[in-house]
C-alpha cells in the first residue's frame, strides 16, 4: 500500500480563519454562545486577542463599553511591562552571578599564586646539577 503523507495543519479551522471569514462565521457563532463574557470567549474560540476580538464584535454590531475596552488595553500595557521588568531583572541576577563567580575565581586564583610565590621563595633552589632526594614531608604542598 503506497502511503501519501499530506501535511496536514492540526489546527482548528475557525483558528486559522481570516477576519472576513471570521465575521461571517461569528454571527451564527454569538446565537450558541452561553458564556458570561463574549468578548473573552470570541478571542479563544477564534484565536485572536483580546483588542482584535473587541473591534471584530463591534464591526459585527455587539456594543461594548468605552471603559471595558481601555480596561482591556491597561491590562495589557501592565502585563507587558511586568514582562520587560521581570527580564531586565533576570538579567541584572544573571550579571550579579556572573561577576560573582569571576571575583571568586579571581581571588582564588591570587591566593594560589601568592602561596606559590610564598612557597617558591622559601625553597631553596639546587642550581648545580646533583641529585637531590626529598621526603614527602619536605614537599611544600604535602598535607598530614
Amino acid at each position: 500500500m503506497n502511503k501519501s503523507f499530506d501535511l496536514k495543519n492540526n489546527t482548528p479551522r475557525r483558528k486559522r480563519l481570516k477576519r472576513k471569514s471570521r465575521l461571517n462565521s461569528a454571527r451564527s457563532w454569538i446565537n450558541v454562545y452561553n458564556g458570561k463574557n463574549i468578548i473573552k470567549g470570541y478571542s479563544k474560540w477564534f484565536g485572536v486577542d483580546l483588542r482584535c476580538a473587541i473591534t471584530e464584535l463591534r464591526m459585527i454590531g455587539i456594543e461594548i463599553s468605552k471603559e471595558y475596552e481601555e480596561n482591556v488595553r491597561q491590562s495589557i500595557k501592565d502585563r507587558t511591562q511586568r514582562k520587560k521588568e521581570l527580564k531586565e531583572k533576570k538579567h541584572e541576577i544573571s550579571l550579579q552571578e556572573d561577576t560573582y563567580v569571576l571575583d571568586y575565581t579571581e581571588s582564588f586564583l591570587l591566593n594560589d599564586i601568592s602561596e606559590l610565590e610564598k612557597e617558591s621563595n622559601s625553597l631553596s633552589i639546587n642550581t648545580t646539577n646533583e641529585i637531590q632526594i626529598i621526603t614527602p614531608e619536605e614537599l611544600p604542598f604535602w598535607k598530614y
